[in-house]
């Protein structure tokens, strides 16, 4: 990339990087250290290369049906729906979406760490 002298690299991070919440403290942790190598490699590379970070929160899949079952995934995803400002969690398909517009789109945009959580942010909690 940066013999073409242009590029773009998007990290996938978590939106526990931010809350600390997640499957365990190793995960925030290695999502955070994420974060900052996003910053550093934003800063070093430029203005060849754009390096962001996409920061999704939980959305139901099979690796909550695999621990909790799929009824409770159903019920829990039910319930985020109804608390989160959007009203529908985010799915992989609306994180795809945003690193696409990240590597294709975003002409103007490097060192950031877009959250994608239908706002859950906003309320204070993290699954």
């Amino acid at each position: 990339m940066k013999a073409q002298g242009h590029g773009s690299i998007v990290n996938v991070s978590s939106i526990s990087a931010m809350t600390g919440a997640g499957s365990s403290i190793a995960y925030a942790a290695s999502k955070g250290a994420l974060n900052t190598m996003t910053l550093s490699l934003a800063r070093s590379l430029a203005p060849e290369i754009k390096v962001n970070a996409v920061m999704p929160s939980a959305f139901p899949s099979r690796w909550w049906a695999n621990g909790i079952g799929e009824e409770a995934t159903k019920t829990l995803f039910e319930k985020f729906n109804a608390q989160v400002p959007l009203k529908e969690v985010a799915t992989p398909d609306s994180v795809g979406r945003t690193v696409v517009w990240l590597l294709e789109d975003a002409a103007y945009t490097t060192g950031e760490m877009i959250k994608i959580d239908s706002g859950m942010h906003l309320l204070g909690f993290q699954p």
